[in-house]
């Protein structure tokens, strides 16, 4: 898998994720647990994979030269990225990686710990 480079192959960075960049995300996530465990692709379960919105930091610039009708391979490069939740299966320890699309490396990674639930948990109190 290339690394997205090329400027005109460029998508907006708030687009929402693709197939084809969701099936990439988890395949990146994948190589960098195998870095960490032998049977990687039989150990991580999938729960969530969506855009990881770049800081605003990054994106003011990028929306300034939008608005101001800028070429599209002129604007700031804008790295894009993906949120995956997901779980260890043996350990039952949810994960949540951000993973750039544009270098294939994981860019942040948290274990939740016992008392927290991750972003897909639905805790329904009884009342």
């Amino acid at each position: 898998m290339a690394a997205v480079t090329d400027k005109l192959a460029r998508v907006h960075p708030l687009k929402g994720l693709t197939a084809d960049e969701i099936k990439r995300a988890g395949d990146i996530l994948v190589k960098i647990q195998k870095t960490k465990l032998e049977d990687a692709d039989r150990v991580v379960r999938f729960q969530h994979i969506t855009l990881s919105e770049p800081p605003k930091a990054l994106l003011l610039p990028y929306l300034d030269a939008e608005n101001s009708l800028v070429k599209l391979s002129e604007r700031p490069w804008v790295p894009r990225c993906a949120k995956i939740t997901w779980s260890h299966v043996r350990e039952r320890q949810d994960c949540e990686t951000i993973v750039s699309l544009d270098t294939e490396s994981e860019v942040a990674h948290l274990d939740a710990t016992v008392t927290q639930h991750n972003g897909l948990d639905r805790y329904v109190p009884k009342s």
